[in-house]
Order: structure tokens, then C-alpha cells, then sequence
């Protein structure tokens, strides 16, 4: 997710503060993490570590000061296991085009989020999934994040350094296509997401399908 071509969405606080700042962006401190008063978007982070992930981004008036969210559903066991990536339909047995009370019949616990007039999103934190939904409900991405276990072929895929991904991806038979912190995977209709560009061997952080998704 990006804001005039910045990566919001996934990445570390503190990274996605400096890559705003360096586009001319002002940032303030929220209790619910940060609000880009510029853009009317915030940003919501579950904790105070630098350390600590974007896990959404919502559409907001300039001057307000908490995120639009709300919460739903009852704890529950997690469901974490090996879940191949479905090729262009979805993640963990979240299908694109669902409708959002399929989605959590099945999920259980969130937090939903408003993104824009046209946009809504779930997160299943227990898991690592978050859906995304357009104005009537239905599914239009998938993105897998830490928990979560998504898997190309055999290959699990979150953790994985971009030069190590990729030749994994390639000996496997996959087409990929490279950009800044991305994977394409065109089999697949999936992105893998790291946090930045970097000559570092960072690890991925996300792994999405949808309609947003390079075509």
C-alpha cells in the first residue's frame, strides 16, 4: 500500500516514518501511532518499538487524532499452518471476491479498518492475514503477514532474503518479475513485500494476491 509512492503498508514504523519525511511528508505521534496530517491518513501500530509493524492505514479527516477502527469476533486457537499461495484466487482459504461475512465465519477475531470511501480492511492478527474489501463487501486482496506461513510450491516464503527468494522461485520453475522490494510471480498473480529497498539481506514481510497486484 502506498501514499504518492510511498510504502505504507507492510513495513516498520520507523522506516515508513523516514521514507515519509524524505518525501515532504509531516508525521505526528498519535496513541493509535501516526497521523499523516498532510494526506489525512493514519497509520496504526500496535506498539511504541521502533521495531514495531504498520499493520493498517486509514483514510481520515486532517485534524483527527484516532484510528477508525473497530473490533470483532471471539479469541480463538490459531490456524497457522503451511497455506500454499492459490493461484490468483487467494491465501489460507480466503478467496478474492468473498464476501466479509464468509471471511470471518471462518477467521474469527479482527480488527477492521477504513481505508477510503471505496475501501475497508480486515486483520486477523493471530493468523497474519488481512483482507481487503472493496464498497460491496467482497474480497479484492489477500496479504500474508508474520505469522502467518504462505508457501510458492514448496517453498515457504516469508523470512527469506530478495536474492535468496529469488533464486528459489527461479530453480522452481517460477516467471518472476523484479522490482524495489517486490517479487512478482506471474504463475501466481502474488507479490512478495520487503520492508525496503536495500543492498542488506533483509527478510520478506508480506506476501499478497489481488486485484492490486502487478498484471
Amino acid at each position: 500500500m502506498t501514499l504518492e509512492g510511498v510504502q505504507l503498508l507492510p513495513g516498520r514504523v520507523v522506516d515508513v516514518a523516514d521514507r515519509l519525511s524524505g518525501a515532504g511528508f509531516t508525521t505526528r505521534a498519535i496513541d493509535s501511532g501516526l497521523a499523516i496530517a498532510d494526506a489525512g491518513v493514519k497509520l496504526y501500530v500496535p506498539s511504541t518499538e521502533q521495531d514495531a509493524a504498520v499493520e493498517a492505514v486509514s483514510a481520515a479527516p486532517v485534524d483527527a487524532v484516532d484510528l477508525d477502527a473497530s473490533f470483532f469476533g471471539e479469541p480463538g486457537e490459531s490456524k497457522i499452518e503451511v497455506w500454499p499461495v492459490d493461484a490468483h484466487h487467494g491465501i489460507a482459504g480466503v478467496r478474492l471476491g468473498q464476501m466479509r461475512s464468509e471471511v470471518r465465519q471462518r477467521m474469527g477475531e479482527g480488527m477492521h479498518s477504513v481505508v477510503s470511501a471505496t475501501r475497508s480492511m480486515d486483520h486477523y492478527w493471530t493468523e497474519g492475514i488481512v483482507a481487503k474489501f472493496d464498497a460491496d463487501d467482497r474480497v479484492v486482496d489477500v496479504i500474508a503477514l508474520a505469522p502467518a506461513k504462505p508457501a510458492m510450491g514448496d517453498i515457504e516464503v516469508l523470512g527469506r532474503s530478495y536474492g535468496e527468494l529469488s533464486d528459489a522461485l527461479t530453480t522452481a520453475g517460477f516467471s518472476i518479475r523484479e522490482a524495489p522490494a517486490e517479487l512478482y510471480v506471474e504463475e501466481l498473480g502474488a507479490s512478495v513485500w520487503w520492508s525496503r529497498d536495500s543492498e542488506e539481506p533483509l527478510p520478506s514481510v508480506a506476501v499478497a494476491v489481488g486485484a492490486s497486484q502487478s498484471a
